[in-house]
C-alpha cells in the first residue's frame, strides 16, 4: 500500500492494481477507483469535498461502460 499526496493504492510492477483512493485537502474522500493492470476496471466513484457523491460509473480496461457490468 502506498500513501502519497492524499492518495493511496497499490502498485505492482509499476501499474496500479486494486482499489485506489484520493482525498480532498479537507480530508474528505475525493474518489475511489478500481484498477487492473494499470487501467480503470470496475466501479469508479467521485465525491464533492462535502462528501456527497458526484459521479458513479463503471469501467472496463479504461473504457466507460454500462453499469450492469459492475453490478454483477
Amino acid at each position: 500500500m502506498c500513501i502519497r499526496d492524499r492518495h493511496k493504492g497499490t502498485v505492482k510492477d509499476g501499474r496500479a492494481v486494486g482499489l485506489a483512493e484520493g482525498y480532498h485537502e479537507n480530508g474528505q474522500l475525493s474518489y475511489k477507483d478500481n484498477y487492473k493492470d494499470g487501467k480503470k476496471h470496475g466501479l469508479s466513484e467521485v465525491y464533492y469535498d462535502n462528501g456527497q457523491l458526484s459521479f458513479k460509473g463503471c469501467f472496463k480496461n479504461d473504457d466507460y461502460i454500462d453499469m450492469s457490468y459492475c453490478e454483477k
